[in-house]
């Protein structure tokens, strides 16, 4: 699914997906897998939707969705 979707290399989901496969399975990983990652894409998606009506001050999307990868990275650490 995440290889049809339009990520930006920014965010490092690239990074998150390696950081996974070396991890292996259990169960912080599947969390991530199954839940935190899937929600974090979708809020990207949505957000990228409305985007163009955001306000000047509204964050950037693709840096709350490196936020959260990041948050998931350390959470496998």
């Amino acid at each position: 699914y995440l290889d049809t979707v339009p990520l930006p290399p920014s965010a490092g989901v690239d990074g998150l997906l390696a950081a996974l496969r070396a991890a292996g399975p259990g169960p912080v990983a599947e969390r991530i897998v199954r839940d935190r990652l899937p929600v974090a894409v979708a809020g990207y998606l949505r957000a990228r939707t409305w985007q163009p009506w955001a306000g000047p001050d509204d964050p950037d999307p693709a840096v709350q969705l490196g936020r959260e990868v990041d948050r998931l990275a350390g959470e496998l650490a």
